[in-house]
């Protein structure tokens, strides 16, 4: 029984400290704020984004970087969309897996960029060698 206590006390303390550090996000839901066409908008910024980072050639960070920029218009509301689409039960599934996707995406370019970025820099440094091989035959 004292366990039981002593769990449940530092339980609420930690969330106590927890939410005053970190206090949750309150998102305004913007006015006239539909849930579909919201929701194609996180699809269509997780596509755009995907592209910009793929283009990225700069490693890792950078394609992050590139990736959270061109994403960020269209996911600033994604906090106030539960609330928008809370009528929409297949909206509210298709949410779920457009977080998904575009975790999985942002996961993608961690690895990517860095294979990339190391096949790109090795590639450029071979791009004279080759020039040259072209050239005197």
């Amino acid at each position: 029984m004292y366990s039981l206590v002593v769990v449940v006390f530092t339980a609420v303390a930690s969330i106590q400290v927890i939410l005053q550090v970190w206090p949750p996000i309150a998102f305004d839901v913007p006015a006239g704020a539909s849930c579909r066409p919201a929701l194609k908008g996180l699809l269509t910024a997780v596509k755009r984004a995907r592209a910009a980072a793929a283009a990225s050639s700069d490693g890792e960070r950078a394609a992050l970087q590139q990736f959270r920029s061109t994403i960020a218009p269209e996911w600033a509301i994604r906090g106030s969309l539960e609330e928008v689409c809370a009528g929409d039960p297949a909206a509210l599934k298709a949410l779920k897996l457009v977080d998904r996707l575009r975790y999985a995406e942002e996961h993608a370019v961690r690895y990517e960029a860095g294979d990339v970025a190391s096949l790109r820099r090795t590639v450029d440094q071979l791009e004279p060698l080759v020039a040259t091989s072209v050239e005197s035959h």
